[in-house]
């Protein structure tokens, strides 16, 4: 049930871990809080508790107290209905913020019941942020006004305001008299891609911006110790979950001088479970133990001797210079082994890569965005050689791809087809996929990077859970139709829900026919605009999820133990996922070749490009060359564990990132975090995704734009249907019934009429 939970301590390299305290009756989970008082450590922990009689799970919390120089723990009962969202510890009591006895405020918890000492009464305008040492700190919001930020003093048991602030504060973290807040500039939980996440620090009265996320990064202050803060950096993708840690001088982090972050190695610790450090400098996983498992799929070795690179291998060939925007940590080595294996197969040419960051920080924290067009615009001007190019990530607000064909900088690949090799290149990817990378005349520039932005969705099955529960996954034929049934198998023996949807997946409408165009919606069942919340089949989607939501089915918490009892998790699928192995598209994909990103092309200042052409179609379809590029060499880049699975050098990372790596990662040997069978897994994808309807569609907004803005923020704010949650309403009918009327009030039946009219048009011109 996932109620264990174990402490330790750790060097801030990720070395030296020694564990003080465990508990096999509660769990952490990823929300709790804690506090530090007088040398004792305060941890909210959890019980997971299931009724076999309503088929629900229930937590109840408890605080568990670490003495941290006797490194004795125990655990403070409280009351079974209480559950905590933060506290202090004042004078060895407990305080916290709770509805208790119809009454709302802050509570000192005591042995007998809840001694209210803070009432907000019915000021519906006081939004709890957290807790500080001995203070409690709120928001006041009205509307879309923002009184500013308040702090409560628990020894005083008196409120002032401290600072005017215009975001939605959602954390809060005292170092000294100093506060940090993380902000948003839209409100918590509600679906926005252009909410602007920041670090803010109040510091002698005065409110400034430390950092802020940027379109290739998002940015979360963890906690501060000591005099260093400790920041997770994850990639602002909307579902990727790659977390990188930094440690930053709090004095830095204060001034904005974030290019002084130092990455945390070793963390997450989840990922050292079973590591042996030999020093404070060298981290390494024993071989032939039981030690590294499949979910362990990284180690770090820093006993790498960084190469210098090997200009030899130019000599008497043809250099080709290739720019990226994501770079290795072991490029000379991977840059070196490559030309040593060109070489080899008796290539006339040899390679150079380089690499431009298209999203730098600078030291008072602002942001020089250069996206790679840019980057390769200035190239040309000081006429500097680079032959293939990857288009990069868009930071400039458009999509990268289409830039770099519109503005003269790839050059047409076709004629290059005819080649024997370039034969090869262009059977290896269906039909669809050089039709999304087509222009109106069918020419093609460049190289992208599978499945050019369909979304995948799909049910995935959880192979370990449904062993240790004795699931009999094959009673699933791997579609919607069909789950229902299996659900119900599935829970009467789990007796917990068994379905898991992802509430960081924001394209779920397409399991009901839908894709998404510019913040409306068009029905591939129909081929027309319409009203997502109106439509028959949206509607018959979202009445199936309640029915799995009033039997017991499904869970949206995205917590320890739901990810070892649920048997189905909804995801994105991709060929690099480890949780592809059993997985079952229950969606149409579509690819619309004007949403492209990372798409390696070649250039055209480039003044050998049949023979750019032939790296790239290297690249693309030898094995053994794509191996050295994604994965590196053996021994040095990676090594095998026990089970025959590839584990990753963290401290030696290849050109692994699958957006834009010049390799095709598909082809490429599978690592212990991805599926094992890409190949399979690529080709069984490629069957199902299709080049959307509306690619080459381009109407006139102009006329409806301010109707699809209100619109599309009506269906942002209310996507929680798809997760069967109704939020302010009582049923999914009241909810489509209220949200169908903002809807037509907004003007979506304008909306869709114009769309459909000029879709129409479209349609008929094309004939």
């Amino acid at each position: 049930m996932g109620n264990h939970f174990e402490i330790y301590t750790a060097d801030k390299d990720g070395g030296n871990r020694k564990l003080i305290a465990q508990n096999d009756d509660y769990g952490i989970k990823g929300t709790s809080s804690y506090c530090a008082d007088d040398g004792k450590l305060y941890i909210c922990v959890y019980k997971d508790n299931y009724d076999e009689i309503t088929n629900e799970v229930t937590s109840s919390c408890a605080i568990a107290k670490l003495d941290l120089d006797e490194e004795e723990m125990n655990i403070i009962e409280l009351d079974e209905s209480l559950m905590l969202s933060g506290f202090t510890v004042y004078d060895n009591d407990i305080y916290t913020w709770l509805t208790y006895s119809d009454k709302t405020g802050i509570y000192k918890l005591s042995a007998s019941a809840p001694e209210l000492i803070m009432d907000a009464g019915n000021d519906e305008s006081i939004f709890p942020i957290g807790f500080g040492k001995k203070a409690f700190y709120y928001q006041k919001i009205n509307g879309d006004s923002k009184e500013g930020l308040y702090k409560y003093s628990i020894a005083d048991k008196e409120s002032q305001k401290i600072t005017e602030i215009s975001q939605y504060i959602t954390s809060i973290i005292e170092n000294g008299n100093d506060v940090f807040m993380t902000t948003l500039s839209s409100p918590d939980g509600v679906f926005d891609p252009e909410n602007i996440m920041a670090i803010n620090c109040l510091s002698d009265g005065n409110l400034r911006e430390c950092i802020r996320n940027s379109p290739q990064y998002n940015y979360s202050l963890q906690t501060i110790s000591g005099d260093n803060a400790y920041i997770v950096r994850t990639p602002n993708t909307g579902w990727s979950d790659r977390e990188e840690y930094f440690y930053i001088p709090v004095s830095d982090l204060k001034n904005g001088r974030i290019n002084n972050m130092v990455k945390l190695e070793g963390v997450p610790f989840d990922m050292r479970d079973n590591e042996e450090p030999e020093s404070n400098d060298s981290y390494n996983i024993s071989d032939g133990t039981d030690a590294v498992t499949d979910d362990n799929a990284f180690y770090y070795s820093q006993e790498v001797n960084l190469e210098k690179e090997d200009s030899s291998y130019f000599d008497g060939k043809t250099k080709l210079v290739w720019a990226l925007s994501e770079s290795s940590d072991d490029k000379n080595h991977i840059q070196n082994e490559v030309n040593k294996y060109l070489d080899e197969k008796g290539y006339d040419f040899a390679v150079k890569f380089i690499y431009h960051e298209e999203n730098q920080i600078k030291n008072d924290g602002t942001e020089i965005i250069e996206p790679m067009r840019e980057y390769y615009e200035k190239a040309l001007q000081n006429g500097e050689q680079i032959d293939i190019i990857s288009s990069g990530a868009g930071f400039d607000g458009a999509y990268s791809y289409r830039k770099f064909v519109d503005d003269g900088y790839f050059i047409p690949l076709n004629k290059y087809f005819d080649t024997d090799l370039g034969k090869k290149l262009y059977d290896y990817y269906p039909e669809w996929y050089w039709q999304s990378l087509s222009d109106e005349n069918g020419m093609i520039y460049g190289r992208g990077f599978f499945p050019l932005g369909a979304h995948c969705v799909g049910l995935s099955v959880n192979t370990q859970a449904a062993e240790e529960f004795g699931v009999d996954v094959s009673n699933f034929d791997g579609t919607l139709n069909g789950l229902e049934e299996f659900l119900k198998y599935a829970k009467d023996i789990t007796g917990m829900p068994v379905l898991f949807i992802d509430p960081t997946v924001f394209v779920y409408y397409e399991n009901a026919g839908f894709i998404s165009f510019n913040g409306v919606f068009f029905n591939t069942n129909t081929n027309e605009f319409e009203n997502l919340f109106g439509s028959k089949e949206c509607s018959e989607y979202l009445k199936m999820l309640d029915s799995f939501k009033k039997q017991g089915f499904i869970t949206t918490d995205d917590s320890p133990m739901t990810h070892e009892t649920a048997v189905l998790s909804t995801n994105l699928i991709t060929p690099t996922s480890y949780l592809s192995n059993d997985s079952y598209l229950t969606v149409t994909p579509y690819t619309d070749g004007r949403y492209l990103n990372f798409v390696q092309g070649v250039t055209s200042s480039c003044k050998d490009p049949e023979k750019a052409f032939e790296l790239l179609a290297l690249c693309t379809v030898d094995k053994e060359l794509a191996n050295i590029i994604y994965n590196g060499t053996d021994g040095r880049n990676y090594k095998y564990n026990e089970n025959g699975r590839m584990i990753k050098n963290l401290e030696a990372r290849t050109y692994d990132d699958y957006q834009d790596t010049p390799a095709n990662y598909i082809i490429a040997d599978s690592a212990a975090y991805e599926c094992s069978d890409k190949p399979k897994l690529f080709t069984e994808v490629s069957k199902s995704i299709k080049l959307s309807p509306l690619a080459g569609f381009e109407p006139e907004l102009d006329t409806i734009k301010e109707k699809i803005d209100k619109c599309s923020n009506i269906y942002m704010n209310n996507y929680k249907l798809f997760y069967a949650s109704y939020g302010e309403y009582d049923t999914l009918d009241s909810a489509l019934e209220d949200i169908n009327k903002q809807l037509h009030d907004a003007g979506i039946d304008d909306v869709v009429t114009e769309l459909n009219k000029q879709y129409q048009k479209y349609l008929e011109d094309k004939k």
